[in-house]
């Protein structure tokens, strides 16, 4: 497998121990190969892994991919997830992971509190527009579905109003609340809750 190629300015460790860690996919192209005709999860933004690694404890047929842009936070899910069905890692952006990835290829694509970045001079750090959406729904299989999970409200209205203007995904369910109670849970959300803070979720299917 080729060497990861990343910029390491202030010497983290963890870009080491990532390189070394065999759950981890290098390029797209290994991405593709490894997970074609597999009934497959990705998750945008993976953390550490508690949500993927629960997803996959509970769902024993499916193979899962964690993209982050985090040294530590991948490594922490490679170490949790690899030993369901070959589950691996991948670092990258996640607006050119989906851009490139092929259509009809994922069974799910999950998101769990992606940064708000709340501020308007932040706008163009903000992954959740509608060229996301779209290339979203082209990614998942015939029948697959797309999950979302947030505190940011204006994230989750959005996905809600835009699908209602387009019709994109023909079955949709939202709450302001957790659709997937009790199913699995994220270390963002298990710290919101702790909080007393809203939580908004959504899932559509294509």
């Amino acid at each position: 497998m080729a060497a990861l190629q990343l910029k390491d300015p202030e010497k983290n460790h963890y870009v080491e121990k990532l390189q070394r860690h065999t759950g981890l996919l290098s390029t797209k192209l290994e991405v593709w190969k490894h997970f074609k005709d597999k009934n497959a999860i990705v998750d945008f933004g993976c953390g550490n892994g508690h949500f993927l690694e629960s997803y996959l404890q509970l769902h024993p047929s499916f193979s899962g991919l964690g993209v982050d842009r985090r040294f530590k936070r991948l490594f922490k899910t490679a170490s949790k997830i690899q030993k369901f069905n070959d589950s691996k890692v991948f670092f990258g952006d996640v607006i050119e992971f989906v851009e490139s990835s092929p259509s009809d290829f994922w069974q799910e694509v999950w998101m769990m509190f992606p940064d708000p970045w709340p501020k308007k001079k932040h706008l163009k750090n903000r992954m959740i527009h509608s060229k996301l959406f779209y290339q979203i729904h082209r990614i998942l299989k015939s029948g697959g579905r797309f999950c979302f999970v947030s505190d940011h409200f204006p994230y989750w209205d959005f996905f809600i109003m835009t699908n209602y203007k387009i019709r994109l995904f023909p079955v949709s369910r939202a709450v302001e609340g957790d659709l997937f109670k009790g199913q699995h849970t994220s270390l963002f959300q298990r710290k919101f809750e702790s909080q007393g803070l809203p939580i908004y979720s959504l899932e559509m299917r294509k």
